[in-house]
């Protein structure tokens, strides 16, 4: 099931475009972005706000904006508070709005829940849901590690030990990256 994200903030020229860019071509999210000044590219709508599942207001000024055209979108606004100090696709920006969306529950890599791997490599997942790491083999799931794998034998850093340490660590990390 797709959810449909919409992101407001003043002009939708910076902030909210560059999040919705973040969305582009994603497996679970579908994004569009609006502005609340008159002349915004995409105004803010009560089609958008009906259209989208969660609505992401840059700052406060932009809930209050979003409430007054639709009270009963009350439930589905969130504040991520980022303000409009930054440029269209700013670095600093995506680092400052990926973290915002994480703390909101919000995962903007597309991982499916790919991502990854602590070995650099690219974390990819079955259709049976078993996330594996392409470049080492590390097992990502319910069990951490796939039982008939040797974890000794994976080359990932994750398992350059022996014991129960790496293990915390891989569950840790998977929790922390929002596999688990």
């Amino acid at each position: 099931m797709i959810t449909h994200l919409l992101f407001i903030c003043t002009g939708n020229k910076e902030r909210s475009p560059t999040a919705e860019a973040m969305f582009q071509s994603h497996s679970r999210y579908e994004a569009k972005s609006c502005g609340i000044s008159d002349d915004a590219p995409v105004q803010l709508s009560r089609d958008l706000l009906e259209w989208a599942d969660i609505v992401f207001a840059m700052q406060d000024m932009h809930k209050k904006a979003i409430l007054r055209l639709t009270p009963k979108a009350a439930d589905k606004v969130r504040v991520l508070q980022v303000p409009d100090i930054y440029e269209y696709q700013d670095q600093v920006l995506v680092e400052v709005l990926q973290d915002e969306l994480r703390s909101h529950g919000i995962a903007v890599e597309d991982n499916g829940p790919e991502g990854k791997c602590r070995c650099g490599g690219r974390v990819v997942v079955a259709s049976d849901g078993e996330a594996t790491c392409q470049e080492c083999g590390a097992v990502y799931g319910r069990d951490v590690v796939h039982p008939q794998r040797d974890r000794n034998s994976l080359p990932c850093d994750y398992w350059n030990g022996s014991g129960d340490n790496q293990e915390m660590q891989l569950e840790t990390d998977v929790e922390r990256r929002g596999w688990g």
